[in-house]
């Protein structure tokens, strides 16, 4: 009798050091957008090179001055091993407020996707030229194609 007591011991603690182990290993990932960008769309509608122009601003731009992240944000990011932005100012000023006291991690990996439309003879808000981007992007994605390889739409325009 001695003998099962001591495997189903055993065993007790074989399976708590797996769990603590486990645990151990276990790693959250808490992503968070940048702050709100020092370049301020002013709503106008715009042709297609008035996206590319505005998006060259806003990647170039930091975050707004008074723009603070939460304080529960701060901690969040104060007990992260790992701090990590894209490569773009405001990614890496967002950085820095939500951990002053840390460097970084610095990955072009981490970049949002570039408002990508088709060329387009319209004006329309930066809001509507992103969403066209986001369906042209998502079709991208779902046909596994990158963007030389996506064929131009055919004579007529009409969805077939």
């Amino acid at each position: 009798m001695g003998g099962a007591v001591a495997t189903d011991v055993h065993r007790v603690l074989t399976v708590r050091t797996l769990a603590c182990q486990v645990s151990r290993m276990t790693s959250r990932i808490l992503l968070v957008r940048h702050g709100r960008s020092a370049v301020q769309h002013d709503g106008r509608w715009m042709p297609i090179t008035g996206v590319k122009a505005y998006e060259g601003a806003y990647n170039a731009a930091g975050i707004l001055d008074g723009d603070a992240p939460p304080p529960e944000l701060i901690a969040s990011a104060a007990a992260a091993d790992v701090v990590a932005a894209s490569h773009y100012v405001r990614a890496i000023a967002s950085a820095s407020r939500l951990a002053p006291d840390r460097e970084p991690r610095v990955s072009a990996l981490l970049c949002e996707i570039e408002i990508d439309p088709p060329a387009l003879p319209v004006r329309l808000p930066i809001e509507a030229w992103d969403a066209i981007s986001f369906v042209q992007w998502s079709f991208r994605l779902w046909r596994n194609v990158e963007r030389a390889e996506v064929p131009p739409p055919a004579a007529g325009g009409g969805l077939a």
